[in-house]
């Protein structure tokens, strides 16, 4: 093997490294949870109806997503207490052009066992 294809591969194995790396140790680093009562919050605000959120995390690898644990929405004043929408889990895939952004842009969203109650 030629001294230029080794200095290639080296370059390569190192790229690689520091995409495996960053996918593992930025989840850590960003703490997504600590949102998690401003986007509470901001879904109340806009839907105007109770909101609670388990947990928040952050996947980098294969793409950027945030996950939500046992999402629920509240029925409106006057219908009965249970929960109008109750999903086990979410799952948002980003578009990262957009976080460069500064924008947020949902690219898929998968619910996990989602309940609807209409009444």
């Amino acid at each position: 093997m030629s001294k230029g294809r080794k200095t290639v591969l080296i370059i390569i194995v190192i790229v690689i490294a520091f995409i495996v790396a960053v996918s593992v140790i930025a989840p850590l680093i960003f703490d997504v949870n600590r949102y998690r009562p401003e986007v509470v919050s901001i879904i109340e605000q806009d839907t105007g109806r109770h909101v609670e959120i388990g947990h928040l995390a952050l996947s980098i690898f294969p793409t950027i997503s945030i996950r939500a644990d046992q999402f629920a929405i509240a029925n409106p004043p006057g219908f009965p207490n249970e929960n109008w929408l109750t999903v086990q889990q979410i799952k948002a895939r980003l578009d990262l052009g957009a976080l460069l952004h500064r924008r947020i842009v949902i690219r898929r969203l998968d619910l996990s066992q989602p309940v609807l109650r209409l009444e």
